[in-house]
């Protein structure tokens, strides 16, 4: 009588996940023959296997995941700039039981759903084990910010929509992104009210939140109508947004009619009011914003900066901004600069890119609500850059044009993707019942005086007071929490909220929440083991087929464990198989395939795999 022990791991660096000597297929290889005797038997003595099991989760199962302002009792959600986001549901495979694996998957597509520019992608979920033996632990959840935007990403942005050009045919500007040049598209007499329209948007990138710039060169719009702006993304092409309502517009006049009726979200231009008293025909540098004018919805609001005696632009308060047709013998600016810095819109004018005048800034003593740029919130956090301006001269067949000097954006994200919350409630039809609400706070009511503190980047370059906040289950504090339901799978069964991560990384940048508890694990799943070397003969009725099984693991080991680590199974009574020799049998490998009851492989085992065989004479 024999007995032969055959391992994967006959390799102490192997892990058990080479593909040559996996847990569930193997090869071992004496350095001595062994001779087995004419008619030999051969049976398993015992099994020890890692079995990884699976995990229940039904379509169902969500999440959802906050990220501003930790809210408290004294901070609540209406005075944040955030919306608690309600992710797809994690399992969209159809079926209900998956390996760990799988679920760390799912949830981490999951997670990337509810992001901002300067955290998409970076959002991580990974299957947590023990480093010795394997063992299922839960997950690690863990959430980085992007650095500070450094890079120039203006050639990326080739794709350029004409904004009204379905409701106003020939409207909008055409794009050279050679010279990263906009011109304006409406010429012709016939065009005069037309050319108003003449407004066009990036659709490629959304413009980074931290430190993110768009400069335009002005000088090809010297003597018209010019306007850069941010808005939000428009998913269904439907150029307004449910809520917006231009009629309440403060951009007026036929030659702005185009901007009156588009949604920027913050805007600054030369516009022209033929106002009495304000010198007629003439431009002005203006700023405007998209803020609440009454509980229905939003419109395009002026900011006053101007109003502002600490601002550096207060000398035009008379003429309500800045005289733009009188730049040229003036201060002669030529570029214009929107930066945004976390929820910090700033405007900025220049001669030569080198000394900025800051005329819109949120840091700016003594502002007013009026006077400043509203906040970023989640409404408006994808930002993609706007652009108008019009021909001049005889039956305006002059074009005018803008140049985009810099862009600093964020690459790889689609336009109105699923992780734009905006674009996502615009087309579940959901925008007026989450977005107005949320565009309705506070800090977007210009009739409430009640200042906001805008938040910038901290010291390290991270959003100044955010915090990664995960929903696992319905909470008072978190808005749209209903229906959240992973707290038991997510490995918290005792938390609605996980809203205080381990930190680490430089500068604090990772954020990490790891389950307290390991989900329980499930198989139900057989184990067979297959010698597929010597020439057993047992046969698979289920498939029709001759088979080279030796024995069937039972669901439960001898410890009454279905799945994890060390199941160890050993019958009561060895059950042999013949070999099938005639002869004496020399053999020095031993090939072991474990197998589901279909013989496919085994592949959700893990670690380490002991087969013990157990070889004799047969007996009569």
């Amino acid at each position: 009588m024999s007995l032969v022990i055959c391992s994967n791991q006959v390799d102490p660096n192997n892990n058990g996940d080479s593909q040559f000597q996996s847990a569930f297929s193997f090869h071992n290889h004496l350095t001595d023959t062994m001779t087995l005797p004419p008619n030999s038997e051969v049976a398993v003595q015992s099994v020890k296997i890692n079995k990884k099991g699976t995990m229940s989760l039904p379509t169902s199962t969500r999440f959802g995941q906050y990220f501003g302002q930790k809210l408290t009792d004294v901070l609540t959600n209406d005075l944040t700039t955030s919306w608690c986001k309600q992710g797809e549901p994690v399992n969209k495979t159809g079926r209900v039981d998956l390996f760990p694996e799988e679920v760390a998957s799912a949830i981490q597509v999951g997670m990337n759903t509810m992001v901002v520019p300067d955290t998409a992608g970076e959002y991580k979920c990974k299957e947590k084990v023990d480093a010795t033996t394997l063992a299922f632990k839960g997950f690690d959840f863990t959430y980085t910010e992007k650095a500070v935007a450094k890079t120039d990403t203006k050639s990326d942005n080739t794709n350029y929509e004409n904004l009204w050009s379905g409701l106003v045919p020939g409207s909008g500007l055409d794009y050279d992104a050679t010279t990263f040049t906009l011109t304006s598209k409406t010429i012709g007499s016939a065009n005069t009210e037309a050319r108003a329209f003449d407004v066009a948007y990036s659709s490629n990138e959304p413009i980074a939140l931290k430190e993110g710039v768009l400069v335009v060169d002005l000088n090809g719009a010297a003597g018209t109508n010019w306007a850069v702006g941010l808005s939000r993304s428009d998913p269904l092409g439907l150029t307004q947004s449910a809520y917006f309502i231009p009629d309440q517009s403060d951009i007026a006049g036929s030659d702005q009619s185009g901007c009156r009726d588009t949604p920027f979200d913050f805007v600054v231009g030369a516009f022209q009011f033929h106002q009495s008293g304000i010198g007629g025909a003439q431009r002005y540098l203006r700023a405007y914003h998209m803020v609440k004018v009454n509980d229905n919805g939003v419109s395009t609001k002026e900011v006053n900066y101007y109003d502002n005696g600490a601002n550096p632009l207060a000398a035009s308060a008379a003429t309500k901004g800045y005289n733009w047709s009188t730049n040229a013998a003036n201060a002669n600016y030529r570029y214009v600069k929107l930066e945004v810095v976390n929820e910090k819109v700033i405007a900025s004018i220049s001669v030569d890119k080198i000394t900025w005048v800051k005329f819109v800034d949120p840091d700016l003593a003594g502002n007013t609500k009026s006077q400043t740029f509203k906040p970023v919130g989640d409404t408006c956090r994808f930002l993609y850059p706007r652009y108008h301006v019009i021909s001049v001269g005889a039956n305006n067949n002059t074009k005018k044009s803008l140049v985009i000097d810099e862009f600093y954006g964020r690459e790889g994200i689609s336009y109105a993707g699923l992780s734009d919350w905006w674009a996502e409630i615009v087309i579940d039809g959901d925008e007026t019942r989450y977005g107005l609400k949320l565009d309705s706070r506070y800090m977007y009511d210009m009739t409430d005086a009640t200042l906001y503190t805008h938040l910038g980047l901290n010291a390290d370059g991270l959003f100044d007071g955010y915090t990664f906040v995960v929903s696992l289950r319905e909470s008072v504090e978190y808005i749209s929490s209903v229906g959240n339901n992973v707290n038991f799978i997510f490995g918290f069964p005792g938390d609605n909220t996980l809203d205080t991560p381990t930190l680490s990384g430089t500068d604090n940048v990772i954020k990490t929440y790891s389950s307290e508890v390991a989900p329980p694990l499930e198989s139900n799943t057989s184990i067979f083991v297959a010698l597929k070397n010597i020439n057993v003969k047992s046969f698979n009725a289920g498939k029709g087929t001759r088979s080279q099984i030796l024995y069937s693991c039972p669901k439960f080991d001898n410890a009454g464990l279905a799945s994890g680590q060390g199941l160890y199974y050993e019958p009561n009574e060895r059950l042999y198989i013949k070999c099938n020799n005639s002869n004496n049998l020399v053999i020095n490998d031993f090939d072991i395939d474990l197998v589901n009851e279909n013989e496919t492989l085994a592949d959700d085992l893990v670690g380490k795999s002991v087969v013990i065989l157990h070889f004799r004479p047969m007996r009569e």
